[in-house]
């Protein structure tokens, strides 16, 4: 398992090559609908997940937008239900402490059970809901 900090513009090609090639995920996953590529050069954090076959496991990103941090990850079908996304977490929430980032936030469709249940798991709190999303946060 390793790492991938998006920093160049190779690293963004990587990044966009795994985005076009979502499928299904882009259900849930509509960040980058209407975002450019590039919006991840203003992010505090943007990272891949790779395992040793060079294939990318999970996405993961800390936008701060006003006074609030949000969190953003994707972990693809075939990887689903098999700890990455709480890897991926797990380092967003260290490089976020290292930048000492006091809060994050983050939405996700109720339907999207799995997500639901990983950031329950991982301490986050429902800070509220609308028709379709709930909105979480963690203090850290």
């Amino acid at each position: 398992m390793r790492f991938l900090k998006i920093t160049n513009q190779y690293d963004l090609q990587i990044l966009s090559k795994f985005i076009d090639s979502l499928k299904e995920e882009k259900d849930t996953f509509k960040y980058f609908e209407k975002r450019k590529i590039e919006i991840v050069h203003n992010h505090e954090l943007t990272y891949l997940m790779f395992e040793k076959k060079k294939e990318i496991l999970a996405y993961g990103h800390i936008e701060k937008e006003n006074n609030n941090y949000w969190l953003g990850i994707l972990v693809p079908i075939k990887h689903q239900s098999k700890g990455n996304g709480l890897l991926m977490m797990n380092k967003l929430i260290e490089e976020s402490k290292k930048l000492k980032i006091p809060k994050i936030t983050l939405s996700v469709y109720k339907t999207n059970k799995n997500a639901v249940n990983l950031y329950n798991k991982m301490g986050f709190s429902i800070l509220k809901e609308d028709e379709s999303n709930l909105f979480f946060e963690k203090i850290i």
